[in-house]
């Protein structure tokens, strides 16, 4: 740890080794770091040069604390040669005080105002002619003439930052965070005080003797932007723990108003903005509005952060409950924005405020003392044009306009609607009007002819056939008066067909064609022909004015062919050709004999069954008396009669095809 120095008379400034651990701040913007100082021994001490200080002084700074006991903010004062100032805060109320050389210890008077409400406040006290005065957030509060005019401040002391000791009185330290600290070797005016508070200086600004930014306290070394640089150190604390993120509202350049009579807005104008305030209550008794010329180094909760160049905060000064209304004006931005607010630099997330449509101002009611604001355009709404690229000359076309929103509509032609219909192509544009945002859209429309098509000459089909009718491809639509839209239709029956084609730009055209369908002739012929087996059989197709050509190869009329299979014929008239199939019957027509007689002689030496199928019948022979005397299932012919006695003998033939049963009687002669 960093040691202490009680007495700051006898102790000669020396250093313990420190770890330092220090926050950094990315982007540059008016407030971005801040001093936190603990009350209890924590200041910042530098050297008691007297920086050319005479008989006038001006020290100023923005302070945050919530503590009621006795603290210095700054002090160079020597109580022993009666010399030097100190900015004090006592039971919450800021002053000046210090003694001038008369011998006396002078007071300013305490602020009306508390200022330790845990709020950041700018305190400034000013030292001139005699005259004591204490300024808090730009309005004088107190002041006291000591009607003595041979002041003289400067004092042998070291300036200290956040304390002030005396050996009989002891420490006085400050509890609080503490930013943008100055001290002037001149007087500044009211209006000086007012204009510098919520904006950054030149380092090099007239009178300017001790600038403490206190934006980088790195090492422990705290920062003058003076011209004198004589930089202080930070004592009995660490960057780690002293250095915090500012949330005073300090920018690059800043306008004010302090006024009873807010009849007019306050506007602070950048190159891409109008930031302003209006609608103020009478009872507000300043503003500040200060712009960052940079993007925050947060943009959490912005919308495309990327489009923040800059951004904008406001102090009040007066009632948190007194009103007023924020007005944003950001160049290009035609067609609205969003609007995004935080308290102050230490917030890291960004709130939208305000969302307008069609209009660059956004507006926003507050009662808030402090606030910084960030805009980002809304992109801009789009229109399109939906329509065909083409239109038939002399047909009509639907251009319609699609926008989201209630602007007014108007066409290069002239017409106000939504909807428009052409007759024939050009450039056609739309404009959507909303407030001060303009969007276009166009469409080009090209004029196109019908196209020219046939469906070939009438169709003349034979009975049976079908017909694919062809309509060219790539059209927009197809009608055909059956119903169908297809491109091709399939027909199978006679009558006039037609199309209607629509191009994809509107143009149409129709052509029919007339099918026709052959009359089948009259066949005069019986195409189911019986036969006994074995049999040859005659096929006759013969038709009038015919051509014919067989199963078999042959293209006569008719053909004969064996009973064992079927046929078929082509036959060819007018062109058309029919095919017939003829189904020929196998009938049984038996040849059974009546007389055996089995000597060898190569006659009726079997019981042969002709005109059937072979081993298609079952035979059983029976004599007089009835007794069988033989019996075949599949009867092949070979009955001789060897085993039986001459005489007549009975038969009974079953078809196995047919169920048939053939009776009948059979001799047998020896």
């Amino acid at each position: 740890m960093c040691k202490l120095y009680k007495s700051l008379h006898s102790f000669t400034l020396s250093f313990v080794t420190c770890l330092i651990l220090m926050p950094s701040f990315v982007s540059a913007q008016g407030a971005k770091g801040a001093l936190q100082l603990d009350g209890i021994n924590d200041y910042a001490e530098f050297s008691n040069d007297n920086r050319g200080i005479t008989n006038q002084v001006t020290v100023e700074a923005w302070i945050k604390t919530n503590s009621m006991g006795h603290h210095h903010v700054m002090s160079k004062y020597d109580r022993d040669t009666e010399n030097g100032f100190q900015l004090l805060i006592q039971n919450g109320k800021a002053c000046v005080a210090g003694r001038d050389g008369s011998g006396n210890y002078r007071l300013s008077g305490y602020s009306t105002s508390i200022v330790a409400d845990n709020k950041w406040h700018h305190i400034a006290g000013v030292i001139n002619d005699g005259i004591w005065k204490i300024y808090v957030d730009g309005v004088l509060q107190n002041q006291f003439d000591t009607g003595y005019r041979n002041t003289v401040l400067n004092s042998r002391e070291k300036l200290l930052l956040g304390n002030f000791y005396y050996v009989h009185l002891g420490n006085h330290f400050y509890a609080g965070s503490v930013d943008e600290v100055r001290l002037w070797k001149r007087a500044l005016t009211e209006e000086e005080i007012r204009r510098n508070m919520c904006r950054t200086l030149p380092s090099d600004s007239p009178g300017l003797v001790a600038y403490l930014k206190l934006d980088n306290i790195a090492g422990g070394v705290i920062i003058d932007s003076s011209p004198f640089r004589m930089n202080g150190i930070l004592t009995n604390t660490t960057p780690a723990v002293a250095a915090i993120t500012s949330g005073a509202p300090i920018g690059d350049r800043s306008v004010y108003r302090y006024t009873n009579r807010w009849d007019s807005s306050l506007e602070m104008v950048t190159d891409i903005a109008n930031f302003s305030v209006t609608n103020v209550d009478p009872a507000i008794q300043g503003f500040h509005l200060y712009s960052i010329q940079l993007p925050p180094s947060s943009t959490n909760g912005i919308n495309s952060p990327q489009e923040v160049e800059e951004y904008y905060g406001l102090f009040k000064v007066g009632d948190a409950s007194k009103k007023y209304k924020v007005y944003l004006k950001q160049y290009g931005m035609n067609c609205g924005g969003n609007l995004y607010r935080r308290s102050d630099n230490t917030v890291a997330n960004w709130s939208q405020v305000a969302d307008t449509t069609a209009s660059p101002i956004m507006l926003y009611n507050s009662s808030a003392n402090y606030g910084e604001f960030a805009a980002t355009s809304k992109a801009a709404p789009t229109v399109t044009i939906s329509g065909p690229a083409s239109v038939c000359a002399g047909s009509t076309a639907t251009l319609s306009a699609a926008y989201v929103g209630d602007g007014q509509i108007l066409w290069n032609t002239g017409e106000t609607t939504r909807d428009i219909q052409i007759t024939q192509g050009g450039r056609y544009e739309v404009s959507i009007i909303e407030g001060s945002c303009v969007v276009t859209g166009f469409i080009n429309v090209t004029n196109t002819s019908p196209v020219s098509f046939s469906l070939g000459n009438d169709i003349s089909l034979c009975p049976g056939e079908s017909q694919v009718l062809s309509a060219p491809g790539g059209m927009g639509s197809y009608t055909w008066n059956t119903g169908e839209t297809t491109p091709t239709i399939n027909v199978t029956t006679e009558g006039t067909y037609w199309v209607k084609v629509v191009t994809p730009t509107g143009c149409f055209s129709i052509d029919e064609v007339v099918v026709s369908i052959a009359k089948e002739p009259e066949f005069g012929f019986q195409t189911e022909v019986f036969a006994c087996y074995g049999e040859s059989v005659t096929l006759d197709a013969t038709t009038t004015g015919a051509s014919y050509l067989w199963s078999n190869g042959r293209t006569t009329p008719s053909i004969i062919v064996s009973a064992s299979a079927d046929n078929s014929v082509v036959i060819t008239v007018d062109g058309c050709t029919y095919l017939h199939q003829f189904t020929i019957k196998r009938d049984e027509c038996p040849l059974i004999p009546n007389v055996l007689t089995p000597n060898g002689d190569g006659k009726n030496d079997a019981f042969v069954v002709q005109g059937v199928e072979e081993n298609s019948l079952e035979l059983q022979v029976f004599n007089r008396w009835g007794k069988p005397v033989y019996q075949n299932n599949r009867y092949d012919n070979s009955w001789s009669a060897t085993a039986v006695p001459t005489g007549i003998y009975y038969y009974h033939l079953t078809s196995s095809r047919t169920q048939k049963v053939f009776k009948g009687w059979v001799e047998v002669i020896r």
